[in-house]
């Protein structure tokens, strides 16, 4: 109850008064955010739901809009644009999806094992993946003309965020359906691979000017809660920790300000605002949020939240201090965020 309830009475007048009821023309999709949804786990198909920042209107599903109906597949993962075309890596279907600007399809990329994350350079592309078992993780890779698949490097568990720096391509392992503790280092030029350990399942990776910050998740255990780990916000020189934040339960999405002072985290579903010069951890009174977004156009912080994970999620815009501004209907369960080029 106390999630949102406070912030919706002191802004729900002012955004009913802002909205218009313009219908998003088809294909006109660069002036707004493109929201993933990752669809019911197992059973539904992912959509792609699109918020236009002119008309300030909203559609849930432009895929299927715009190809007849289709369905990306079950669970939409993550988007990477490539040039003129959107990569859509699609989880449980074991497929990366291509379409054009315009959201139309064009071809797909099939072979992978439970795929997570890519990126690219150099006309390859590279795909973290789970493996078929959730733990045999690997990096797959592709080359971007023939749009195959080349070969695949084995990692550890959970192969999951990348971050390129040069021609180092870092993998974080977020453990799978287990845990691990490693960020893979590969030598893009001769696809060399070295590790070094941090805390439990590495995931989201940030360069701040010579430093990198790493946001450790945790591990939850099912099976004996008790032996269960707190996530850690990690300061890197290098491979080497300098500082460490302990955070109070599991943590996910680890986001930057435009401003480059204030990274922004998930707590036990609990978004928080870290200041990085005084090294100040700061909790917002929202909960039960499921993944966190940027958008860096409006400085506006982007709050998913899954609801009940069957039906329609919602999109919650906030400041700088976490005041909402504005709130949009999305697809089943909002799990990432991004602006077309």
């Amino acid at each position: 109850m106390k999630k949102l309830q406070y912030l919706l009475f002191i802004c729900v007048i002012t955004i009913l008064a802002c909205k218009k009821d313009n219908p998003i023309p088809a294909g006109k999709y660069d002036n707004g955010l493109v929201i993933l949804n990752e669809g019911t786990f197992g059973t539904g198909s992912g959509t792609v739901s699109f918020w236009d920042r002119d008309t300030m209107t909203t559609v849930t599903d432009i895929y299927a809009n715009e190809n007849n109906g289709a369905k990306l597949g079950n669970v939409l993962q993550s988007m990477t644009q490539v040039g003129d075309e959107l990569f859509f890596v699609v989880n449980n279907s074991n497929k990366i999806v291509i379409t054009d600007k315009s959201f139309k399809y064009k071809s797909q990329i099939d072979g992978f094992e439970l795929p997570r994350y890519m990126i690219t350079n150099n006309g390859k592309a590279y795909v973290s993946q789970w493996g078929n078992d959730g733990i045999s993780g690997s990096l797959a890779i592709v080359d971007l003309n023939s749009k195959t698949i080349l070969k695949t490097i084995p990692l550890g568990k959970g192969p999951e965020n990348m971050f390129l720096d040069g021609n180092t391509l870092f993998v974080s392992m977020a453990g799978g359906y287990d845990k691990d503790n490693r960020i893979f280092k590969v030598n893009l030029n001769d696809e060399s691979v070295t590790s070094f350990v941090l805390a439990d399942n590495p995931s989201t990776m940030i360069k701040i000017d010579n430093s990198y910050w790493v946001l450790c998740k945790g591990y939850f255990n099912f099976a004996n809660p008790p032996a269960s780990t707190n996530g850690k916000l990690l300061k890197l020189d290098g491979e080497n920790i300098v500082k460490t934040v302990d955070l109070s339960s599991q943590a996910e999405s680890l986001i930057l300000s435009n401003d480059k002072l204030f990274l922004y985290l998930l707590v036990g579903n609990q978004p928080n605002k870290y200041k990085i010069s005084s090294n100040v951890l700061t909790p917002s009174i929202i909960s039960n949020i499921y993944k966190m977004g940027y958008d860096a156009i409006s400085n506006k912080i982007l709050l998913g939240d899954a609801l009940d994970y069957n039906s329609n999620g919602k999109v919650y815009f906030m400041d700088d201090e976490f005041k909402l501004t504005d709130t949009i209907s999305v697809g089943i369960v909002p799990t990432a965020f991004y602006q077309i080029q």
